[in-house]
């Protein structure tokens, strides 16, 4: 069985208020197996691999004064035969959190402990979102509902609760610089910070890598390092090699559904399509879910090929030497997308590396629904659980908003508010019997934003 890997300041501010609501065949080439050592210590890049097979990975994270790696935060991978990347953002254990994909589907990781998680996929529209558990340890029977007819409604005279409230917007908070080569973002929409997003720093000309991945430094401030001039290189191999000793630690610890006897990205997206086929049949937001799934789940396991290979001490030795420093002229965009919504870019800014700043993100102030969810994430048999969604930039006269669950039991409730600020709307869910699938749907005008969970 492969394993997989689970790599998975202030400054002066200035505003960047730019609005985002206005919206190669490869396959003959030959490739071999090359390794980019990024030796600049200030440079968050710390790896490039590419495989014979054209696949490229990119590892990106932080390293002590001498340039070592200490922290892998981000893998990017890109395969030959498609376009964009697959980013994957991973937690303070290492483990993955989120993957961005090209088409804008989200896969996010939800970890109960070292053993079980939640998998997550989310349609790029968020009118589709869909979960499954994960036990690494043991086997996972799945429900699947329809073989003995209706389940019994077991809280049919158990009466729903309802609750909104508001967000005002607040001030801009301070912040303290992380390191003094750190670009930061602060990313707001409508007056609240927008906490849940992935961002993603666009340098032109490329400084060294031409995107660096942000790390999500909490209330709505994300994080990049930048190159620093005249600094001395690192140690090129001990640099490859630490890479490799850090993500070989992570793979021997964990695997991915280790319980799934053959391919684990068939095994994985046959679930995950099963359960868009249950929630929501003929959906065309689905689709764009299961395009991406099979790549995804590949991009897991293209991440621990390097710790896989048993010389790379002798590879580090043959490793391309990339010192980046900047030289000035450079130009940036950020790219931020929230789960479940379109990704926004502001136009172009100029900047000095050698002086990096907080940049105000404005996305804009076009009418949203977003961070649906529920808490808890995976109700099991009769507990209840309440759903939440986000409502930013409604109408001051008021935007209608309902949130409304209906369950495979025949159960259903819903909830009507009317919206003249940014806030948040809940329902509060009885527990229906084993194997019972709620439908959660928010919905405003042309507005759906859907998820799905099973009892």
């Amino acid at each position: 069985m492969k394993k997989l890997l689970f790599l998975f300041t202030l400054v002066v501010s200035l505003l960047l208020f730019v609005q985002c609501d206005k919206k190669s065949d490869s396959s003959s080439q030959t490739y071999t197996f090359s390794i980019d050592s990024y030796t600049n210590p200030t440079d968050p890049t710390l790896l490039h691999v590419t495989y014979e097979d054209g696949t490229q990975v990119t590892y990106s994270g932080t390293k002590d004064a001498a340039g070592n790696p200490v922290k892998i935060q981000n893998v990017t991978v890109k395969y030959p035969d498609m376009e964009g990347n697959f980013l994957i953002s991973l937690d303070a254990n290492s483990l993955p959190a989120r993957q961005l994909t090209p088409n804008g589907t989200v896969f996010e990781y939800t970890w109960n402990n070292d053993t079980t998680l939640r998998l997550k996929a989310i349609s790029p529209d968020g009118q589709v979102q869909v979960s499954i558990p994960i036990n690494l340890k043991g086997a996972k029977s799945y429900p699947v509902y329809g073989d003995t007819g209706k389940p019994e409604n077991i809280r049919k005279n158990i009466p729903g609760k309802f609750a909104y409230k508001e967000y005002h917007p607040g001030e801009m908070r301070p912040l303290k610089p992380v390191t003094d080569n750190a670009m930061i973002f602060h990313v707001r929409k409508c007056g609240v910070d927008v906490t849940n997003a992935t961002v993603v720093l666009n340098v032109t000309p490329p400084l060294g890598v031409s995107a660096y991945p942000c790390a999500n430094i909490g209330n709505g401030f994300y994080s990049t390092n930048i190159p620093k001039s005249g600094e001395p290189p690192a140690n090129y191999e001990q640099t490859c090699d630490k890479v490799g000793t850090i993500a070989k630690d992570v793979c021997d610890t964990y695997n991915l559904i280790s319980v799934l006897p053959a391919n684990v990205s068939v095994q994985v997206c046959q679930l995950l399509s099963d359960k868009i086929a249950e929630a929501f049949p003929g959906n065309a937001s689905g689709d764009k879910i299961k395009a991406m799934c099979g790549k995804a789940m590949g991009a897991l396991d293209a991440l621990c090929k390097f710790a896989e290979k048993n010389n790379i001490a002798e590879l580090c030795k043959l490793a391309n030497l990339l010192y980046t420093e900047p030289k000035g002229g450079y130009s940036f965009t950020v790219t931020v997308t929230v789960p479940g919504s379109a990704a926004c870019t502001p136009g172009s800014q100029s900047f000095d590396p050698a002086n990096p700043q907080t940049y105000m993100v404005d996305m804009g102030g076009t009418f949203d629904i977003n961070n649906l969810y529920t808490d808890p994430a995976d109700p099991g048999p009769k507990q209840g659980y309440s759903a939440y969604a986000d409502v930013i930039c409604p109408d001051p006269g008021g935007t209608s908003v309902t949130i409304s669950v209906l369950g495979s039991d025949g159960y259903s409730n819903s909830y009507t508010n009317s919206f003249t600020s940014n806030g948040q709307i809940r329902l509060d869910v009885p527990g229906g019997a084993q194997s019972v699938r709620d439908v959660i749907t928010v919905t405003s005008g042309t507005i759906s934003k859907s998820i799905s969970i099973v009892f």
